[in-house]
């Protein structure tokens, strides 16, 4: 009996420990006017996995609340970084993400880019 009851408190506590991050958001936008996409997939409290045609790379959550989820990571272009922020409005379900690039960088700057988001 004792084993029994191990057992189902495994099964609960691993069924409960899922659902708590299966949460994910399908997100959509113009750059070009050619549409892209990306995912994001919650991997823990304080980790995003964001997937695009480019591969999978981990975000860190800035800051989440009911009505916002912030996101960030520092990425690599070559011989340079940036810091990328996505900032998601929960409620009207859409996105705004940019990069600020590291100051030595001259080439460019970041576009900010807008879209719509379905969260599942």
């Amino acid at each position: 009996m004792k084993n029994l009851l191990t057992i189902f408190t495994l099964v609960f506590t691993v069924m409960f420990s899922s659902i708590s991050y299966a949460e994910k958001y399908i997100c959509s936008y113009l750059f070009d006017k050619e549409s892209r996409s990306f995912v994001l997939e919650r991997k823990s409290n304080q980790l995003f996995a964001e997937i695009s045609v480019g591969g999978v790379i981990i975000t860190r959550v800035l800051l989440e609340n009911e009505k916002y989820l912030i996101l960030g990571m520092l990425k690599k272009y070559g011989g340079f970084s940036g810091y990328e922020v996505t900032f998601i409005d929960k409620s009207i379900k859409t996105f705004q993400s940019s990069t600020i690039f590291e100051p030595k960088y001259k080439g460019g700057k970041s576009a900010v880019i807008s879209g719509n988001c379905l969260i599942n």
